[in-house]
């Protein structure tokens, strides 16, 4: 991977196979990822809470990159995912990726969705809060 498009479409396709425990691979130890419903999360705490969110799925869930632009240490994802629960509720988001990279790596992420639909499909009527 030589640059910064290659390398996050490659970590995609990982995530997809993978699960977020690829992340690692592609990002700088100190890498911080904002996630609109939940704020500023480590790798661990990424991907405990991946962890909790595929447990109650029926499958992997598909992400589709939609659209990808980079200009230097930047690159801008427009992503939708799919999925479907074990309750039988479908998870289809729409996602804005600002990737920063660093050295040839992942080195922050700021994720934007829709905060309501993953709410609405993960907690409401879960127990949850």
């Amino acid at each position: 991977m030589t640059d910064n498009k290659s390398l996050v479409a490659a970590f995609f396709t990982a995530i997809e196979q993978e699960g977020f425990a690829a992340l690692p691979r592609f990002a700088t130890e100190d890498v911080r990822w904002w996630n609109a419903g939940a704020g500023d999360m480590t790798i661990p705490q990424l991907v405990g809470m991946m962890d909790v969110m595929a447990s109650m799925l029926e499958g992997p869930i598909k992400v589709t990159v939609t659209d990808m632009v980079a200009e230097g240490d930047h690159v801008a994802v427009e992503a939708e995912s799919y999925a479907v629960l074990k309750n039988s509720k479908v998870y289809n988001n729409q996602y804005h990726f600002k990737f920063t990279m660093r050295d040839g790596k992942i080195a922050a992420v700021k994720e934007y969705h829709n905060t309501h639909h993953a709410h609405e499909t993960f907690m409401a009527g879960s127990g949850g809060h």
